[in-house]
Protein backbone atom coordinates (compact mmCIF):
# COMPACT_ATOMS: atom_id res chain seq x y z
CA UNK A 1 0.00 0.00 0.00
CA UNK A 2 1.04 3.36 -0.41
CA UNK A 3 0.91 5.90 2.20
CA UNK A 4 0.81 9.14 2.08
CA UNK A 5 2.69 12.37 4.34
CA UNK A 6 1.88 15.81 4.99
CA UNK A 7 5.02 17.15 5.05
CA UNK A 8 5.66 21.04 4.76
CA UNK A 9 8.16 21.92 1.62
CA UNK A 10 10.02 23.63 3.98
CA UNK A 11 11.35 20.32 6.07
CA UNK A 12 11.49 18.53 2.74
CA UNK A 13 13.78 20.88 0.94
CA UNK A 14 16.20 23.61 1.89
CA UNK A 15 14.55 26.99 0.37
CA UNK A 16 14.76 30.29 0.73
CA UNK A 17 11.84 32.13 1.45
CA UNK A 18 12.88 33.93 -2.20
CA UNK A 19 13.06 30.32 -3.89
CA UNK A 20 9.27 29.62 -2.00
CA UNK A 21 8.06 32.82 -2.95
CA UNK A 22 8.18 31.66 -6.56
CA UNK A 23 7.20 28.09 -5.90
CA UNK A 24 4.17 30.37 -4.42
CA UNK A 25 3.47 30.40 -8.29
CA UNK A 26 2.35 27.13 -8.29
CA UNK A 27 -1.35 26.52 -7.42
CA UNK A 28 -0.55 22.93 -5.90
CA UNK A 29 2.64 24.41 -4.05
CA UNK A 30 1.12 27.73 -2.52
CA UNK A 31 -0.88 25.99 0.09
CA UNK A 32 2.38 25.12 1.33
CA UNK A 33 5.09 27.16 0.86
CA UNK A 34 3.30 30.47 1.84
CA UNK A 35 4.03 30.83 5.38
CA UNK A 36 5.02 33.50 7.77
CA UNK A 37 8.86 33.75 6.43
CA UNK A 38 7.65 34.05 2.84
CA UNK A 39 4.44 36.21 2.98
CA UNK A 40 6.74 38.71 5.49
CA UNK A 41 9.59 38.36 2.56
CA UNK A 42 6.70 39.40 0.13
CA UNK A 43 5.73 42.04 1.34
CA UNK A 44 8.99 43.54 2.30
CA UNK A 45 9.95 43.39 -1.10
CA UNK A 46 6.58 43.98 -3.28
CA UNK A 47 6.72 48.00 -2.96
CA UNK A 48 10.67 47.38 -3.99
CA UNK A 49 10.26 44.57 -7.20
CA UNK A 50 6.79 46.60 -8.40
CA UNK A 51 9.26 50.21 -8.74
CA UNK A 52 11.10 48.07 -11.02
CA UNK A 53 11.50 49.40 -14.48
CA UNK A 54 11.30 45.41 -16.01
CA UNK A 55 7.50 45.21 -16.41
CA UNK A 56 8.27 41.13 -16.38
CA UNK A 57 9.38 41.35 -12.77
CA UNK A 58 6.91 44.08 -11.77
CA UNK A 59 3.96 41.35 -13.61
CA UNK A 60 5.82 38.63 -11.54
CA UNK A 61 5.45 40.27 -8.41
CA UNK A 62 2.03 40.76 -8.93
CA UNK A 63 1.35 37.18 -9.40
CA UNK A 64 3.73 36.01 -6.17
CA UNK A 65 1.67 38.88 -4.05
CA UNK A 66 -1.67 37.45 -5.54
CA UNK A 67 -0.85 33.49 -4.88
CA UNK A 68 -0.12 34.08 -1.38
CA UNK A 69 -3.30 35.85 -0.57
CA UNK A 70 -4.98 33.30 -2.09
CA UNK A 71 -3.25 30.99 -0.05
CA UNK A 72 -4.12 32.91 2.84
CA UNK A 73 -8.13 32.75 2.25
CA UNK A 74 -7.88 29.13 1.36
CA UNK A 75 -6.80 28.44 5.23
CA UNK A 76 -7.84 31.25 7.47
CA UNK A 77 -6.70 31.08 10.77
CA UNK A 78 -4.14 28.16 10.19
CA UNK A 79 -1.21 30.78 8.72
CA UNK A 80 0.31 34.22 8.35
CA UNK A 81 -1.96 36.57 6.40
CA UNK A 82 -0.88 39.30 4.43
CA UNK A 83 -1.00 42.48 6.50
CA UNK A 84 -3.39 45.26 5.16
CA UNK A 85 -0.20 47.26 4.09
CA UNK A 86 -0.84 50.75 3.05
CA UNK A 87 2.83 50.72 1.65
CA UNK A 88 1.51 48.06 -0.57
CA UNK A 89 -1.37 48.48 -1.61
CA UNK A 90 -0.26 51.72 -2.90
CA UNK A 91 2.33 49.96 -4.93
CA UNK A 92 -0.04 47.90 -6.33
CA UNK A 93 -2.34 51.27 -7.32
CA UNK A 94 0.97 52.91 -9.11
CA UNK A 95 1.34 49.51 -11.73
CA UNK A 96 -2.82 50.17 -12.36
CA UNK A 97 -1.59 53.27 -14.58
CA UNK A 98 1.61 50.78 -15.69
CA UNK A 99 2.93 51.55 -19.13
CA UNK A 100 2.46 47.59 -19.95
CA UNK A 101 -1.38 46.30 -19.51
CA UNK A 102 -0.15 42.67 -18.71
CA UNK A 103 1.09 44.96 -15.43
CA UNK A 104 -1.86 46.37 -15.16
CA UNK A 105 -3.96 43.49 -15.15
CA UNK A 106 -2.10 41.73 -12.90
CA UNK A 107 -2.13 44.78 -10.94
CA UNK A 108 -5.81 45.29 -10.69
CA UNK A 109 -6.44 41.01 -9.88
CA UNK A 110 -3.89 41.62 -7.02
CA UNK A 111 -5.60 44.11 -5.60
CA UNK A 112 -9.03 42.50 -5.70
CA UNK A 113 -7.40 39.70 -3.64
CA UNK A 114 -6.01 42.12 -1.05
CA UNK A 115 -9.06 43.85 -0.79
CA UNK A 116 -11.26 40.23 0.21
CA UNK A 117 -7.90 39.87 2.83
CA UNK A 118 -8.28 43.51 4.16
CA UNK A 119 -10.79 45.20 7.13
CA UNK A 120 -12.42 48.50 5.89
CA UNK A 121 -10.41 51.29 7.83
CA UNK A 122 -12.76 54.36 9.46
CA UNK A 123 -10.12 56.81 7.95
CA UNK A 124 -11.75 58.88 5.74
CA UNK A 125 -9.29 58.95 2.90
CA UNK A 126 -7.11 55.67 2.85
CA UNK A 127 -5.86 54.03 0.12
CA UNK A 128 -8.71 51.90 -0.54
CA UNK A 129 -10.45 54.94 -1.02
CA UNK A 130 -8.19 55.90 -3.91
CA UNK A 131 -8.13 52.51 -5.10
CA UNK A 132 -11.57 52.96 -5.47
CA UNK A 133 -11.51 55.90 -7.18
CA UNK A 134 -8.81 55.22 -9.80
CA UNK A 135 -10.85 51.99 -10.55
CA UNK A 136 -14.55 53.32 -10.89
CA UNK A 137 -12.46 55.71 -13.70
CA UNK A 138 -10.84 52.77 -15.36
CA UNK A 139 -13.54 50.85 -15.39
CA UNK A 140 -15.55 53.05 -17.53
CA UNK A 141 -13.08 54.65 -19.77
CA UNK A 142 -14.01 53.02 -23.12
CA UNK A 143 -10.57 53.45 -24.47
CA UNK A 144 -9.11 51.34 -22.14
CA UNK A 145 -8.32 47.39 -23.17
CA UNK A 146 -11.06 45.43 -22.79
CA UNK A 147 -8.89 43.46 -20.21
CA UNK A 148 -7.79 46.22 -18.20
CA UNK A 149 -11.81 47.05 -17.95
CA UNK A 150 -12.71 43.98 -17.11
CA UNK A 151 -10.55 43.54 -14.26
CA UNK A 152 -11.26 46.72 -12.69
CA UNK A 153 -14.77 46.23 -13.01
CA UNK A 154 -14.38 43.39 -11.27
CA UNK A 155 -12.50 45.11 -8.70
CA UNK A 156 -15.01 47.94 -8.02
CA UNK A 157 -17.47 44.82 -7.21
CA UNK A 158 -15.51 43.24 -4.39
CA UNK A 159 -14.69 47.37 -3.04
CA UNK A 160 -18.49 48.15 -3.36
CA UNK A 161 -19.37 45.18 -1.09
CA UNK A 162 -16.61 46.05 1.57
Amino acid sequence: TTEIYTLSLHDALPISALEAAYLALVPELSDYVCDGNVIAMVEALAPVALALSTGTIRQLMCLVITSCAEASCRAPGTRATMADSGALVAALLARVDDSQDDVRVESLRCLAVLSELSVPKPEPRGVWVSVQERVAVLAENEEEEEQVREAARVLATRLAGR
